[in-house]
């Protein structure tokens, strides 16, 4: 290709990143205004469910009340989700002990795995601590928890696990990493390359929306760290997760620390 071509290409390439950013700040903005107006309606379906089930006296229809008060939670669940991949969720990071954490939400855990699945949990006596806000890791795990779940129909164990690693070995490149595996039917490389799309799912329940490993991937890129899914078909899957290690950020913005 001449120059000129080059030129060209180069321009039509710098014409579609800028089209893609535009729609995509576009979305964002449609999808706040519309998880706002949709959680005021779940917020009154709600309350008048609440306020039906304290007036009701047949069971059957208590047990409608609370089916209905379910499907409010997923909707607003859901609308978290779109939320948090659009960013409009405020935000507070603050200094957390991952270890913690994951012990605080062992019985959340089991619940969500359900009865067929064992919750592992593999700990250093180490702290790692991250920066992160304490609602986005929460909806980080829980995604991650709930999709390796869903992987394993039949049960299995799920195992989430935590260190820390320095992938170039120097102390201000301290990472800490959380991985959740499965025992489930694992993903070929072509569902593992989507697997972040949004809406993107293999499942075929009507309460999956395919936002779980794409609101993982927002969180953890807005926390300024990394994911990666390494699965086989017939092996299970490992989805990784790498935040900085809270007590390196200082060292690593030192003068001099890039020379």
């Amino acid at each position: 290709m001449n120059r000129s071509g080059t030129q060209v290409a180069g321009q039509t390439g710098a014409l579609d990143q800028h089209e893609q950013a535009y729609r995509l700040e576009t979305l964002g903005q449609l999808t706040v205004a519309f998880t706002h107006d949709l959680n005021n309606l779940l917020g009154t379906i709600a309350n008048c469910a609440a306020l039906l089930g304290r007036h009701l006296t047949d069971q059957d229809d208590i047990d409608d009340a609370d089916r209905i008060g379910g499907a409010v939670q997923r909707a607003a669940a859901m609308s978290r989700q779109l939320a948090s991949l659009a960013g409009s969720l405020p935000t507070s990071p603050e200094p957390l002990v991952v270890n913690d954490v994951l012990r605080g939400m062992t019985a959340l855990l089991e619940l969500t795995a359900g009865p067929t699945i064992a919750v592992r949990l593999v700990l250093p006596a180490e702290p790692l601590v991250v920066v992160v806000d304490r609602q986005q890791i929460d909806l980080l795990i829980l995604n991650l928890a709930r999709n390796a779940a869903e992987s394993m129909p039949r049960g299995g164990t799920l195992t989430i696990a935590a260190d820390s690693a320095s992938p170039t070995g120097a102390a201000y490149d301290q990472q800490v990493r959380l991985t959740v595996s499965d025992q489930g039917a694992g993903m070929g490389p072509q569902v593992v390359a989507r697997a972040f799309d949004p809406f993107f799912t293999t499942k075929t329940k009507a309460t999956v929306a395919g936002l779980g490993l794409t609101t993982v991937d927002g969180i953890v890129r807005r926390s300024g760290g990394r994911v990666t899914i390494d699965s086989v078909i017939g092996s299970g899957t490992t989805v990784t997760v790498t935040l900085p290690w809270a007590d390196h950020l200082r060292i690593a913005r030192l003068p001099g620390i890039d020379d």
